[in-house]
């Protein structure tokens, strides 16, 4: 087993909005994240998509009153969210982190780079003034 060299660094993205941290590397080359107090290989839970590596945050901006439109392109859906916050990375790249769809009493959010389907996205200015 061989561990990440910087926690947080690479994360194992699923269907159903949960990403898990990537904690090490197995023999294999396979990327083992904790499920049920266990490492296991992230491909074998189920949804699993993809491996993203991600950078690693050095702030987070708290959002104001600007809105986020985004346009499906499949069927021309357009949703429009407030921003939640602002992740600014090591590297200098902001993330946009909105809230769920359909929130539950959590509060989820996500990033909206981790939305699935083809689709464009616009920054509204400010909103209730």
């Amino acid at each position: 087993m061989i561990p990440v060299a910087r926690p947080g660094s690479v994360v194992a993205v699923y269907r159903e909005g949960i990403d898990r941290e990537v904690q090490a590397w197995d023999d294999d080359g396979s990327a083992l994240v904790v499920c049920d107090l266990n490492l296991k290989r992230a491909q074998s839970l189920p949804g699993f998509r993809y491996l993203e590596e991600r950078d690693t945050p050095i702030a987070v901006v708290p959002g104001g009153k600007e809105l986020l439109r985004v346009t499906f392109t499949e069927d021309g859906a357009r949703s429009e969210l407030p921003v939640v916050a602002w992740i600014v990375n090591q590297d200098g790249r902001a993330e946009t982190i909105v809230p769920a769809v359909e929130c539950d009493a959590a509060g989820d959010a996500y990033r909206v780079s981790d939305l699935e389907g083809e689709h464009t996205v616009d920054l509204v200015k400010g909103y209730g003034a």
